[in-house]
């Protein structure tokens, strides 16, 4: 089948509005829905229909795409897929598959599901990577929806849900909760990034500015993510762990373990490395000051190697499902642990204020922690808005 007509429910939201515009330039016919009606009326244009309710957006389109709160998703398919009719594609836009997929079956015979996960922030689309999860479709429909996304110029993948959720977990779960977690460190330390000229390098700059960029996203969105994905809160259980292995033995001042750590943590990195960087990194890890002797001792990095090591995942095999931060973070991970083993396990026992921040990382992390296994969204919510 060829499509033509795509339907967006949720058009108003960041991620709707930016491909309800991508599609409709393109020379799709768009029909979007929002409960925010005025936002919605902005939207409204060439080759872009505002309608009522949900119902119109099923009985205009050939795909349909849920592009709404990760944690109320399953809910809001769950009161309107009834409105799907046979023949036409259904799918969501959730960076959680299970629950989104659980709630997509209940719709009709018929009705043929195909689910998608843009893997980037709204905004610029051309370029970017988009996942592709048959669940219930013909490989002819996959193709067509393969074909819209890659007339508005994304890249396409195709995975399975179960696949598509683990590594979410792997790249994106762990690497928002250490960024979250340096934030909330210098909230505890009243201390802004860079206040300390001692830590005024281009990879301390890098991860705040990875830290900051972060906290201008929408907590709700990442709320959904580090709550509802099991596999992630596996990976987050087992850092603290390894964090607290770290504190144990920069407190005991044993240079020995620490070295240990860094060699199973460097032997890791150079086995996991990714080839090439681009240039805007290649810059940053090119400039003046990259790291001195003084430098901290770097513990986030650290902790991210070894816990991957230890649950045995490999970070260079995620193929193209990897976020921009994510692959930030690792090239980070590969570069520092590739430097000077013994040097910087003497900075993390002998540097009195890197034991001291290091300390409250770890504290932050078991924060983190308890927020994101409270299950509590609201409360992750909370967290994230006092610390940006």
């Amino acid at each position: 089948m060829k499509i033509k007509k795509i339907g967006i429910i949720g058009a108003a939201g960041g991620m709707g509005e930016s491909y309800a515009k991508a599609f409709s330039r393109a020379g799709f016919m768009v029909y979007a829905f929002d409960n925010r009606r005025k936002e919605l009326r902005k939207l409204s244009g060439k080759n872009i229909i505002a309608v009522a309710g949900v119902k119109q957006v099923f009985e205009n389109s050939d795909y349909v795409i849920y592009s709404t709160p990760i944690a109320l998703t399953p809910k809001i398919i769950g009161e309107t897929i009834s409105f799907a009719r046979p023949g036409c594609i259904v799918g969501g836009f959730t960076s959680i598959k299970k629950f989104e997929v659980q709630a997509l079956k209940k719709a009709f015979a018929g009705v043929k599901i195909i689910t998608a996960h843009p893997l980037h922030a709204p905004g610029k689309i051309d370029g970017q990577q988009v996942a592709v999860i048959k669940v219930r479709a013909s490989d002819a429909d996959v193709k067509a929806v393969e074909d819209c996304f890659q007339a508005i110029g994304a890249n396409t993948h195709s995975v399975t849900a179960g696949k598509h959720d683990k590594t979410m977990a792997n790249t994106q779960v762990i690497t928002h909760f250490i960024l979250l977690t340096m934030a909330l460190t210098w909230k505890i330390r009243g201390r802004k990034p860079g206040s300390n000229a001692r830590y005024v390098n281009s990879v301390d700059g890098l991860k705040n500015d990875m830290a900051l960029r972060l906290l201008t996203q929408n907590p709700d969105v990442y709320a959904g993510i580090a709550i509802l994905n099991q596999d992630g809160i596996s990976q987050i259980r087992e850092y603290n762990h390894v964090l607290n292995e770290i504190i144990e033995a920069e407190q005991k001042n044993d240079f020995e373990k620490i070295s240990r750590l860094w060699d199973e943590a460097k032997e890791f990195a150079a086995k996991n490395g990714f080839k090439k960087a681009n240039a805007k990194v290649r810059k940053v890890f090119g400039a003046r000051g990259f790291i001195t002797n003084t430098t901290n001792s770097h513990i986030s990095l650290l902790a991210m190697a070894i816990t991957w090591k230890r649950l045995g995942i490999k970070p260079n095999r995620l193929g193209p499902l990897q976020s921009p931060p994510y692959k930030l973070r690792w090239l980070l991970v590969n570069k520092v642990l590739n430097s000077n083993t013994r040097k910087f396990a003497r900075n993390a026992v002998d540097l009195e204020e890197a034991k001291r921040i290091d300390l409250a990382f770890a504290a932050a992390a078991r924060t983190w922690a308890y927020v994101i296994e409270s299950g509590d969204l609201n409360n992750y919510v909370m967290m994230w808005n006092k610390i940006k």
